[in-house]
This record gives C-alpha cells, sequence and structure tokens, in this order.
C-alpha cells in the first residue's frame, strides 16, 4: 500500500448490515493501484473498489440489494473529500452531521474525524456511489483561487463538517468525468497520468459549482416525494408525443410545480424540459436508425408537430440533421 494515502483503505474498512452482522469482507483483486473487496449474503452483493494516488484515494462503490438493508461501515482515521450519488439516491447518517438524502447525482464535501457511516437502501435496487478521498495538502494547493475552499479548510477540527449545507446537484459534464475515471483502461504512467488530469478537472468543476452563500432549496426527504418525481419522468417517457405543461404535470402526480421543478433538479440533477428534450432525441434517432419512418413521422412521434423545429433541435443535439440518419450517413 502507498504510506501517502494513510486515512482511506479497504483493507481498514469494517461493514455490518443490520440483521445479518459483520460481513466478511473477500478480496476481489489486489494489485499496484489498490484493492477491490466484496461482501456477498441473502441481502445481496457489496462491492468497495479503491484506486490509490499520490494525493488522493478513489472510491468507488455499488451495492445490489435483494432485500431492503441497512449497511454501517467505519474505516479509523479522518475522511476528507467528495461523495457522488452516481445511481439511485442514497440515504445516509453520519454522526455529527445532518444526513438526509444525496441524490443521484448529486454531492457534497465532507469532512469526519472519524469515518463512520450509515446507508440505507432499498431491495431489488442497485446503488453506486463514487468518492474522492483528498489529502489535505493536495486541497491547500487551491485555496487561493478558491477562498470557500480556504474557508473550510481552515474551519476544520475535532468535529464533522460538510462545506455546503444543502447537497449540490453535478453538472452532466462532473458526471461523465466519472465515467472517465471508472472506465479508464490506460495503464502504468499514462494512467496516473490521466487520473490526475480528470481528478483536477472535476474538482475545479465541484468547487466552482459552490454558491457563496450556500441557499440550496431544501432537499426532498419524504420518500412519497421523490415517489412523485420518478412517476412524473415516467409520465413524460412514456408520453413524448404528448407532452403536457408543467402544471398539469403536477396534477398528474400530485406534487406542486414549485416541489416538481425542484425536485427534477435534486433527483435528476436536470430540468423538466432539458430531461424531456434528451428523451424525445434518444427516442428520435432509435426510430430514424431502426425502423421505416419517414423524418416527418418521427417529428410527430416524439412530440414535434412542426418539422423545422424538430429538426434544428434534433442538428444542436447530434450535430447532424434526422435525413443524414436516414440516408445514412
Amino acid at each position: 500500500m502507498n504510506s501517502k494515502n494513510r486515512e482511506y483503505f479497504n483493507s481498514q474498512l469494517k461493514v455490518s448490515v443490520q440483521g445479518h452482522g459483520r460481513a466478511l469482507l473477500q478480496p476481489l483483486q489486489c494489485d499496484e493501484d489498490g484493492l477491490t473487496v466484496v461482501a456477498a449474503g441473502p441481502y445481496g452483493n457489496l462491492v468497495f473498489r479503491e484506486i490509490l494516488c499520490e494525493d488522493y484515494t478513489l472510491l468507488h462503490n455499488t451495492y445490489s440489494c435483494r432485500e431492503d438493508m441497512t449497511v454501517s461501515y467505519s474505516v479509523p482515521g479522518p475522511f476528507l473529500g467528495f461523495h457522488f450519488a452516481v445511481r439511485n439516491d442514497i440515504n445516509y447518517t453520519t454522526p455529527g452531521l445532518p444526513g438526509g438524502v444525496i441524490f443521484r447525482n448529486q454531492y457534497n464535501m465532507f469532512y469526519l474525524p472519524e469515518m463512520e457511516s450509515t446507508r440505507t437502501f432499498r431491495g431489488e435496487q442497485e446503488y453506486e456511489s463514487f468518492i474522492i478521498h483528498f489529502t489535505p495538502a493536495y486541497l491547500k494547493r487551491w485555496e487561493e483561487p478558491f477562498p470557500l475552499l480556504s474557508a473550510f479548510l481552515d474551519s476544520l477540527g475535532s468535529t464533522p463538517a460538510q462545506i455546503n449545507r444543502a447537497n449540490m446537484s453535478a453538472t452532466p459534464e462532473m458526471m461523465a468525468i466519472i465515467q472517465h475515471i471508472l472506465q479508464c483502461t490506460y495503464t502504468g504512467k499514462i494512467r496516473r497520468m490521466f487520473l490526475q488530469a480528470k481528478v483536477l478537472e472535476l474538482l475545479m468543476l465541484a468547487l466552482q459549482n459552490i454558491t457563496p452563500e450556500g441557499n440550496f432549496v431544501r432537499p426532498l426527504r419524504r420518500h412519497s416525494d421523490i415517489e412523485r418525481i420518478e412517476e412524473a419522468r415516467q409520465y413524460l417517457v412514456a408520453n413524448l408525443e404528448e407532452p403536457c405543461t408543467l402544471d398539469e404535470l403536477a396534477q398528474k402526480v400530485g406534487i406542486n410545480v414549485f416541489k416538481l421543478k425542484v425536485g427534477f433538479k435534486q433527483v435528476y440533477g436536470t430540468t423538466v424540459f432539458a430531461l424531456l428534450t434528451e428523451e424525445r432525441m434518444q427516442r428520435a434517432i432509435h426510430l430514424l436508425r431502426d425502423t421505416d419512418k419517414l423524418v416527418v413521422e418521427v417529428s410527430e412521434a416524439v412530440g414535434y408537430k412542426n418539422l423545422p423545429n424538430f429538426t434544428s433541435a434534433f442538428k444542436r443535439r447530434f450535430g447532424f440533421t434526422p435525413s443524414a440518419v436516414k440516408q445514412g450517413q
């Protein structure tokens, strides 16, 4: 193990699952880059992967749940870094912090004198988180361009803290960088250079996304509200050809318009309109490539009554026209 990554190692990880006791962690892979361990039982499969770098440790955790479960885990020593919810919403309880939910595509920076936390998961679902555990010395390099980071680091002591009082929505660019990191196939020095560049890019974007006031709308906490947001998305996807207004959508799922807009941003990291447009474009390119429908028929099938509007939106999204797809270009 690289001694410079002293605070968080899978070899020190202790995990217990409520109702099943201490989870037995079995090494799945161990190499110069780090360690992957797995725990399996009637509750499902837990996989904890770490990638060791010079100034930080990357942690990629996946939870495949067969049943509702509460997972508690601890690692000796302090934790300082970002936590991103990559797949599904993660309910968490951490001593000394408010706790709550990190919705999918949300993140925050945490400091924990002792790495202890409890996560609650629903059965028959999969969860995924991405964590960057920094050394304080590395973050201090970036204090000057980011005064909020400097103030946060100066405030750290013996109590847990988070850089923003509410979890923040990661941009699509940030989530794409995480996927680039997780899917990296380089080896040796090139791999280290690639990870160094990507982590720095992600850090810069994440810090730029933090506002001085931290005046973020309080996240949805009731599970029923989250279910209504999910129901609203499902309705949009099922009715692309006949899109409704925000007021109509809110009425259909039994939620007010304000909570609908805020909830979409928190749960999906985007607006209702942006998600609707992306779903339309993905359906459109599928119909153009895999069916005999004419361009005008595809336009109507995804809710565009005006063909020029559809063509403009399609070209803006993909960089080429619907006609070019039909012509096999």
